[in-house]
């Protein structure tokens, strides 16, 4: 399906088929490389694809990270998602909401996508406040001359033209046509893309981690410190306190406010009140509130022959010598734990080693350390050669 709106007082069509097959496509377009397809009968030919009217009017800050970009038309009546990788439009990657509010879902949904790095979306969208979200100003003018151009998908028009062309240069001389024909080897030259693999630095994560729970936190002495500890991938940890929206990894502490021994008003002001010292972040929930610092996860590279250790079990069993008491395996590889030793101990006896630690608490009530950990993570990542 797709529409057509305006962006900036220019016609712009949403929703192609990026690096799709043709099939009965009318229309055609290339950006970035990659070819995008239109199959409605209506899509005006002198239109412009949207994606690029937005992305060619904002800053991108790391242009061959993984990133989603959301957009509209003027009116706020179309509503419009794409993804780029490695600085390309990612395959069948370009979506069309039928409400403004499945669209604003869908950036909160991407919240929690690991494998995108940041999220662009304009200004008044949604709320979000941490690095991963990335605001831009809707564009109030367009540079039409630099954007892609739609084109007849069928071949018929380029035969004619190579026919015609032809003949032109059948009379131009060897070093005239060498001179002509090099810029437009070089424009459209293949890009050369490697797969890369990469391991997540949890190690880096945990350390940080251990440093900040080693300082003091705001609290009022009337809420109770239930749990405290590091959470290294929230996509796979099983909390039950009040989950942040940022989804990148952080350190914690989990408050509960007993309302029947406290003024739950004046309770919850005076720990508002104490949290603007706060150089973190904070979620509520029902007489709760965890307080929270993020972090940005760094990855390595690692060889292609590089194979990930598939038992976190006996990981811990070897460096816990009998200190953890391990839990029967969840079912989708992932083992929980517990010991008497202190957190700072366990995180340490953490770092570095081929696992994923997806959550590490403790728990003051019964003076424990639990934990939750999966098998060691690799990912793959395309990249240019350069």
């Amino acid at each position: 399906m797709n529409r057509t709106g305006m962006i900036a007082g220019v016609e712009c069509v949403f929703g192609a088929r990026w690096d799709d097959a043709k099939g009965k496509a009318r229309l055609k377009t290339k950006y970035r490389d990659t070819i995008g397809y239109y199959d409605d009968k209506d899509v005006p030919p002198k239109a412009v694809p949207a994606l690029a009217a937005i992305h060619e009017s904002i800053a991108i800050g790391d242009a061959l990270a993984a990133y989603a970009l959301f957009y509209h038309d003027d009116e706020g009546t179309i509503f419009g998602s794409v993804v780029f990788s490695a600085g390309q439009v990612a395959p069948l990657s370009e979506t069309i909401y039928e409400t403004a509010e499945e669209w604003e879902n869908a950036i909160i949904r991407s919240t929690r996508d690991p494998n995108i790095d940041h999220i662009y979306f304009p200004e008044g969208a949604v709320s979000f406040e941490d690095d991963k979200h990335r605001r831009y100003e809707f564009p109030t003018a367009i540079e039409v001359k630099s954007l892609p151009r739609l084109a007849a998908a069928s071949n018929l028009g380029l035969v004619l033209a190579g026919v015609a062309m032809s003949a032109v240069l059948a009379a131009i001389p060897l070093g005239a046509w060498i001179y002509i024909a090099e810029p437009f080897a070089e424009e459209t030259a293949d890009i050369e893309m490697v797969v890369e693999k990469i391991r997540p630095n949890f190690t880096e994560v945990l350390g940080k981690c251990a440093a900040d729970l080693e300082e003091p936190w705001p609290a009022p002495p009337e809420w109770t410190l239930r749990q405290e500890g590091c959470v290294a991938a929230p996509d796979m940890a099983k909390v039950t306190f009040p989950i942040p929206a940022d989804q990148r990894p952080y350190a914690y502490r989990f408050y509960e406010l007993e309302p029947q021994n406290w003024d739950e008003f004046l309770s919850h002001a005076a720990f508002i009140k104490m949290v603007e010292r706060f150089p973190g972040q904070f979620v509520e929930g029902p007489n709760q509130i965890v307080l929270f610092t993020p972090y940005d996860l760094s990855s390595d590279t690692v060889d292609d022959a590089y194979m990930p250790d598939t038992d976190p079990a006996a990981i811990l069993r070897a460096n816990f010598v009998g200190a953890m008491e391990l839990n029967a395996n969840d079912g989708v590889g992932g083992t929980t734990g517990s010991t008497d030793l202190e957190l700072d101990k366990v995180l340490k006896r953490l770092e570095g080693k081929r696992l994923t630690p997806a959550h590490v608490y403790r728990q003051l009530e019964i003076d424990r350390t639990g934990l939750e950990v999966s098998p060691e993570r690799i990912d793959t990542r395309q990249v240019r050669v350069e």
